[in-house]
């Protein structure tokens, strides 16, 4: 097989291997929203029993959340992970029973310590799909690093085998160019002898023969030279033109990168302000919290003062003042996370200000390296006409000079040893042509 076949087979293969990694790894980030989403429902479950059993006690009105507590729990009972499903299952038959103790409550405040304490069992049962939620998230991020981990170390087998055959390409092609240099010495030892040869027939002849030999002689030497001139230049035109095809693909590969950037810090700046929402909420339930552990401690006074017919009311104080208090101490917890959750924000934001910086200058690069390239293709294309046009009449005026001296008799008496320099040219042309062969089977 080639060298070059392998080669296109080896990028074939790391441009298949990242697009399948790439796949996965996309279904890998969806799933982790699905985490997300499961990880939100089960903390509203468990915030949305708190203030479920809150209203309950003051006798306002709990449809509204009781249907957002139901409606989470059936959607969670739908997950694929048989140990959250059943976690749901089992609240949503747990919750029926808090909501008919909440019932019972309105009509015998006596039973505040069971609706408490059923409530307290709800939270902690909620506690446990939330735990089981964030274990199945944690199993997917760690799966999904692996596979990263995994996809990294074969792209750089692969790079490691295209390095390999690009080396292997190296030697062929340097060994070939030493054979070449050889034989084109032996060529123009060759040449020099016949030279020398020509020079000492035409010292036979008259000066008019002399100055048609070294018009001749250098006559051939500019058109080989115009003709090597034009082969370099048709290379350097074709590097040009890859050159300016990979320079437009960088500009395309950068633009693209640029847009995701900025749409990645439009997402942070939404995800910002909706944390900022959050502090806001988290501050008014703090105040909240504030307002009933003095109403509480108001009413424990007015208890106090009423002898044994308050000593009810008094635990009902009492219990709503450890619950204003559980309040606030969540509500710092919030706001602790919101604002080392807005750090973090303000930090990405300014990480992917300077990505979007970066992909523009490197778009600014990429258009002006596009340009260099273009005017270097036309200087190039220029080149190769003129060289072109050089090499076409110089071999004209070799062919006219030729026929010129065939017309010499006296450069027949040299045509033996003539003969045998022209043997050694074409053995040493054979070994160029084999070698170029060679090259041919290898490329």
């Amino acid at each position: 097989m080639k060298i070059t076949t392998r080669l296109k087979f080896a990028v074939a293969g790391l441009v298949g291997l990242t697009t399948v990694s790439t796949a996965i790894i996309q279904a890998g980030i969806s799933q982790m929203n699905d985490d997300a989403r499961i990880l939100n429902e089960a903390g509203s479950v468990r915030g949305g029993s708190q203030r479920f059993a809150t209203l309950t006690i003051s006798g306002r009105k709990t449809d509204e959340v009781a249907g957002n507590i139901n409606r989470l729990l059936a959607d969670l009972a739908r997950d694929d992970n048989k140990e959250i499903s059943s976690e749901a299952k089992k609240l949503q038959s747990n919750f029926v029973k808090l909501q008919a103790m909440g019932t019972e409550y309105q009509s015998n405040p006596r039973l505040l310590a069971d609706l408490t304490s059923l409530s307290q069992d709800f939270f902690e049962e909620a506690n446990k799909m939330a735990a089981a939620a964030e274990k199945d998230s944690q199993s997917h991020v760690s799966n999904l690093r692996l596979l990263a981990l995994s996809t990294a170390f074969i792209n750089i087998l692969a790079l490691a085998f295209i390095g390999l055959i690009i080396q292997s390409i190296s030697k062929a092609l340097t060994d070939s160019t030493n054979i070449v240099s050889q034989s084109s010495e032996q060529i123009a030892a060759t040449i020099t002898q016949q030279e020398i040869q020509l020079t000492e027939q035409a010292d036979s002849v008259r000066t008019t023969t002399t100055t048609i030999e070294e018009l001749g002689s250098a006559s051939m030497q500019a058109a080989i030279r115009a003709e090597n001139s034009a082969n370099e230049a048709q290379k350097a035109l074709t590097l040009s033109e890859t050159g300016s095809e990979a320079v437009s693909r960088t500009i395309e590969g950068i633009t693209d990168l640029s847009a995701r950037v900025e749409a990645i810090a439009e997402k942070i700046m939404q995800l910002s302000q909706q944390t900022t929402q959050i502090a806001s909420v988290s501050d008014l339930v703090a105040d909240i919290a504030n307002q009933t552990n003095m109403l509480s401690l108001n009413a424990a006074v007015e208890a106090a003062r009423a002898g044994e017919q308050g000593k009810g009311f008094a635990v009902v104080a009492g219990e709503v003042r450890k619950l204003a208090d559980q309040s606030k101490k969540s509500a710092e917890k919030i706001n602790t996370l919101i604002s080392e959750v807005q750090a973090s924000i303000n930090s990405t934001v300014m990480v992917t200000d300077e990505g979007t910086k970066t992909a523009a200058r490197g778009i600014t690069l990429a258009i002006d390296t596009a340009e260099a390239f273009a005017g270097i293709e036309r200087s190039i294309n220029e080149v190769f006409t003129n060289t072109q046009e050089i090499s076409s009449s110089s071999k004209r005026q070799a062919i006219t000079v030729q026929q010129a001296v065939a017309a010499i008799n006296a450069i027949n008496l040299g045509s033996q040893e003539t003969a045998s320099g022209v043997a050694q040219v074409k053995k040493a042309t054979n070994d160029l042509v084999n070698t170029t062969n060679q090259l041919q089977g290898i490329v």
